[in-house]
C-alpha cells in the first residue's frame, strides 16, 4: 500500500494479491486491521477481483484487489442464496489454532488471525 503509487506509475495493470485494496471502506479497514490505511485515496481505483460476479468491470480495469482465500470461497458459495434472499448475510470465523501453531506471528503482520475470536468475546 505505501508504494502504490510508484508502481501504478511504472506498470500499466496491477493485480494487488494483498488485503490492502479489498475493503471499500476506510471504517471497515481500520476495525479489521486495527490500522490506519496510507492510500485510501486510492481505493475506489481498484475492483474486487472476482469474475463470477464483476467480469465486465475486470475487464476494463487496470487495478484489481485480488481476493482473500476465506472471502472467495464464502462469495462464490453463498452468493447464489443472497443473491435469491434464501439466506441473510452474516459472517462468523472460525481459526484452527493447531494449524497456526507452526507459524511466528511475524509470518501475518497484515492479518490477525484471531481477531473474530476476539470481537466475539
Amino acid at each position: 500500500m505505501h508504494n502504490m503509487e510508484t508502481w501504478m506509475e511504472k506498470a500499466p495493470k496491477i493485480i494487488d494479491m494483498g488485503a490492502d485494496f479489498r475493503l471499500r471502506a476506510v471504517e471497515d479497514w481500520k476495525y479489521w486491521y486495527k490500522n490506519e490505511h496510507t492510500a485510501s485515496h486510492l481505493i475506489e481505483k481498484f475492483v474486487y477481483g472476482v469474475p463470477e460476479l464483476y467480469r465486465e468491470q475486470i475487464q476494463k480495469a487496470d487495478y484489481i484487489a485480488g481476493p482473500g482465500c476465506e472471502a472467495i470461497v464464502s462469495i462464490l458459495s453463498l452468493y447464489p442464496f443472497v443473491k435469491h434472499g434464501l439466506i441473510k448475510k452474516d459472517l462468523i470465523s472460525h481459526q484452527n489454532a493447531q494449524y497456526y501453531q507452526f507459524f511466528n506471528e511475524n509470518n501475518f503482520l497484515y492479518y490477525n488471525f484471531n481477531l473474530h475470536e476476539e470481537r466475539r468475546s
